[in-house]
């Protein structure tokens, strides 16, 4: 049986989930219409947010991997990686990005954990000086947060590394997505695996919305039947 782990989306259509669905297509449809109205690669800048497991890393993947000409072209980081001196090479490598392919392609997952001085950074990169045909897809768990209100929540230090700045943030354009519906999830998970509809639906349940978790009921759940 597939699982999380060895079951990726291979285009759009695959994804679980409407919103999910959406997001995709809406991203997808303005790089294409961007592409066909000036024959021009489109540079996209993109923030995925919403809780783990609803799907935001694959949208990211999927859409990374279609504008670029060769996988080796894609740069994937986890937020906790990205410091002020790996934004100064990233930088001066775009500059000459258009050497080595037409697409190019950063993800960076967990954004919300890019340190404060490397998004600063980021900001002037972001708006004006993004190569043609670079897109950049940022995933995060966390709510944006202003500093005025990491006072007003009196947060910890580290906690205070934790969070988009609203300047990096209006870089982006944003998508929002949530859990979704236990029947989406219990669909998607039939149309994957092959199992019943109602043997999903009771993974759907267990999994509290996470589509990852859902896979692992569905394989706790099978392996209690065999045995």
């Amino acid at each position: 049986m597939k699982n999380w782990s060895t079951w990726q989306p291979s285009n759009g259509d695959e994804l679980i989930g409407t919103k999910a669905i959406q997001a995709y297509r809406n991203i997808e449809t303005q790089l294409d219409a961007f592409a066909q109205e000036t024959g021009r690669a489109c540079s996209g800048r993109y923030v995925l947010s919403g809780p783990p497991g609803c799907g935001k890393t694959t949208i990211a993947r999927l859409l990374s991997n279609k504008w670029v000409e060769q996988p080796i072209a894609v740069t994937t980081w986890k937020g906790r990686e990205v410091s002020k001196e790996l934004i100064q090479d990233l930088i001066y490598e775009s500059k000459l990005g258009s050497m080595w392919g037409k697409f190019r392609a950063l993800v960076i997952n967990e954004a919300d954990r890019v340190q404060p001085a490397a998004q600063d950074l980021m900001l002037d990169w972001l708006e004006d000086e993004l190569p043609e045909g670079y897109l950049v897809m940022c995933t995060t768990n966390a709510k944006v947060a202003t500093e005025g209100r990491q006072a007003s929540l009196k947060l910890s230090k580290t906690d205070k590394d934790e969070y988009l700045s609203t300047k990096f943030m209006s870089r982006l354009t944003k998508y929002h997505l949530e859990y979704p519906p236990k029947e989406e999830i219990a669909a998607g998970l039939s149309r994957i695996t092959g199992c019943s509809e109602q043997v999903a639906m009771f993974a759907a349940k267990a999994s509290a919305g996470d589509l990852r978790q859902a896979f692992k009921e569905l394989q706790i759940f099978q392996a209690e039947l065999i045995t």
